[in-house]
């Protein structure tokens, strides 16, 4: 091609290169021009408020505890023989729970006839205290003395048996100390087993516990003296009497003393009879359940005021879900409010719950690394499957609005003032700094109250935006 041809058709390139870009710019500036803002409009997103049903919930966790638990005490004191139900087992109201040992109701009654026999015996003392004393009287009087002689004096041989047997067992006891601190430095050093250090310990510890048995023993012992002494004073007493009834002093003392002896007898044979009246030879179920805990087992001996086991319907009729609210979140809980129960151990349904109680005091409480103020809450659900010490997620629906008016959260902006304001685009492409009230939210939305239902919203406003400014829409965000 020559020059001349290229030349020609370059122009004819260029002529319609430009003839193409004023055609566009043309074109542009048309379309500007019908869509009715400016061409250097700030560009924005924007997307229409709308309403919405917002559901408030407070997200908890708890965990399902028995609300009624049935503690048996004892009703006597004795030895246990049998012990019917186990842990985790189920009873019936009625059920035989404990059986007692029946040497214990024998004894009662051995010490009842003692006392009465005391009781008699002091009667007649009172009874023939100023009359002439008679050979067989003398004679029980001095075998009184004797007797009770006799029981001081045992008591005394007991004693000094067992302080001979204590001498012997620390001497045992002190042997077994060094046995046991030369293994453990043997032991410490490899040179012995394991073993072997434990059966040092193990020698150790019994000869402490028979130490202890013998001088449980020997205070025992010592515990009678008193009593043994004062049965003598009251023999030598009443013998002294005896032979001295005519003119004696003291025979008023002894007619005093004679009527302190009886209201002891009669005190000590009350006392025997309301435990007698009181024993039982079993305890009986109070309730039907499950027995949760068992605090004793057979040759333990029940203890007045320590509960021998707890027994409780384990059923879910019978469970609270326990949970902390913080205080933030408490302002809106009220009683029977719904509740959505979740739980690893409930598998992937929601369960239908309620508010059945909500404590009148707050209370501090560690939760994680720090502490705050809660409020207790008791939720009550029909599930079944639910049991006592599940962990679940709750969620208390504390508030339910219809037809709320919402904007995305992204719109609203907060300033130096403390309010909250939006960004409205108006019909001619200039917006209105709108002051607004935030309520509660609902997703990406959130109530806003100042906005009307259908207006044209600024999403993620720009420092530029001012009340007024153009605007240029360049995307509908969130398809409404």
């Amino acid at each position: 091609m020559s020059g001349k041809k290229k030349a020609v058709a370059a122009a004819v390139v260029i002529l319609a290169i430009g003839g193409f870009v004023w055609f566009a710019v043309n074109n542009v500036q048309k379309t500007q021009s019908e869509a009715g803002y400016a061409r250097n409009a700030l560009p924005v997103e924007w997307e229409l408020s709308h309403a919405e049903t917002i559901v408030s919930k407070v997200s908890v966790k708890g965990m399902a505890e028995l609300v009624d638990i049935e503690a048996v005490y004892p009703q006597t004191q004795a030895r246990i023989i049998k012990l019917h139900p186990k842990i985790n087992g189920a009873v019936r109201k009625g059920d035989i729970l404990i059986e007692y040992d029946d040497k214990e109701l024998q004894g009662l009654r051995d010490s009842l006839r003692e006392a009465e026999l005391s009781l008699e015996s002091a009667r007649i003392s009172l009874q023939g205290v100023t009359l002439p004393a008679t050979e067989s009287e003398r004679v029980q009087a001095q075998f009184s003395v004797t007797q009770a002689q006799k029981t001081i004096a045992d008591i005394g041989r007991q004693i000094e048996q067992t302080d001979l047997n204590l001498e012997q067992l620390e001497r045992g006891r002190l042997n077994a100390e060094k046995t046991y601190e030369d293994m453990k430095k043997l032991y410490d050093g490899g040179a012995v087993a394991k073993s072997e250090l434990d059966r040092a310990k193990d020698s150790l510890d019994r000869a402490n516990e028979q130490i202890e048995t013998v001088t449980a023993q020997r205070e025992a012992a010592a515990s009678g003296i008193p009593t043994a002494e004062e049965s003598l004073t009251v023999a030598r007493a009443q013998y002294d009497s005896l032979m001295n009834k005519r003119g004696d002093p003291r025979t008023q003392n002894q007619i005093e003393s004679l009527k302190i002896s009886i209201e002891q007898a009669e005190f000590r044979i009350e006392q025997i009879e309301r435990k007698i009246s009181e024993f039982v030879l079993y305890e009986e179920s109070p309730v039907g359940g499950t027995v949760i805990t068992l605090n004793v087992k057979e040759n333990d001996i029940s203890v007045p005021g320590r509960p021998l086991m707890e027994i409780a319907d384990v059923s879910h009729k019978n469970l609270t879900i326990k949970v902390n609210v913080p205080e933030g979140d408490a302002r809106d809980l009220a009683v029977g409010q719904d509740v959505e129960i979740r739980g690893s151990a409930l598998g992937r349904e929601t369960y239908a719950g309620r508010v059945s109680e909500i404590s009148p005091v707050a209370v501090r409480m560690q939760i994680g690394n720090t502490v705050e103020t809660v409020l207790t809450v008791d939720i009550v659900s029909d599930n079944p499957g639910l049991k006592a010490g599940f962990t679940v997620d709750a969620e208390i629906i504390t508030k339910i609005t219809e037809d709320a008016v919402v904007i995305p959260i992204m719109s609203a902006i907060s300033e130096n003032d403390g309010n909250n304001y939006v960004y409205i685009m108006r019909e001619d492409f200039t917006v209105e700094k709108r002051l607004i009230t935030l309520g509660e939210y609902t997703g990406v939305y959130i109530e806003a109250e100042g906005v009307a239902v259908g207006e044209k919203i600024i999403v993620n406003p720009s420092a530029q935006l001012y009340d007024g400014a153009g605007v240029r829409p360049i995307t509908r965000a969130g398809g409404r």
